[in-house]
């Protein structure tokens, strides 16, 4: 799948890759709390959410990196598209808490 030039497969993993890892970092947080080894007290759940949702965006970079190096064009573009979606929905969601 990352061998294709193609705008919609990149799209699909734009898409999909971040709530994925989404998903597998609020797992991770969880266990962490369930097993007490994640600070609890004091840290605000907004700045964790946030922060969580701001990696799981980046998560992008990783097929954009392979697509690059490989000069895939149409599958970057096609990556590129839900990420610009994706970080101003995250600054629409979160701005307010930013400033």
């Amino acid at each position: 799948m990352l061998h294709k030039n193609s705008f919609p497969i990149g799209f699909i993993l734009g898409l999909f890759i971040p709530i994925v890892g989404f998903a597998i970092l609020l797992e991770l947080y969880e266990q962490l709390d369930a097993m007490g080894l994640s600070p609890g007290k004091g840290f605000a759940a907004s700045i964790r959410t946030r922060t969580t949702a701001l990696i799981a965006l980046c998560f992008n970079l990783i097929p954009f990196q392979i697509y690059y190096a490989r000069k895939l064009i149409n599958s970057m573009r096609g990556i590129s598209l839900p990420t610009i979606i994706y970080g101003i929905a995250w600054f629409i969601w979160f701005g307010k808490d930013l400033f």
